[in-house]
């Protein structure tokens, strides 16, 4: 159920910024609709000039992994 928020777009971004922490984070200069979307649902944060994940959108991930697994 936890998936069916997002599209495409949507959880290839969340998938890179929870993902494995050798995974560069996106600058946030760039935000599109994708990154903008996270934001707003509070899954992601700008600091430093980088778009990273909050602990909901970690926990987001853990969620829906256990549902497709």
């Amino acid at each position: 159920m936890a998936g069916r928020i997002f599209n495409g777009a949507h959880r290839d971004v969340l998938w890179t910024l929870t993902g494995d922490w050798r995974t560069r984070t996106p600058p946030a200069d760039n935000l599109d609709d994708a990154a903008v979307y996270l934001i707003a649902k509070g899954l992601a944060e700008v600091v430093d000039g980088r778009l990273l994940a909050t602990r909901a959108g970690y926990e987001l991930r853990k969620q829906i992994e256990r549902e497709q697994g």
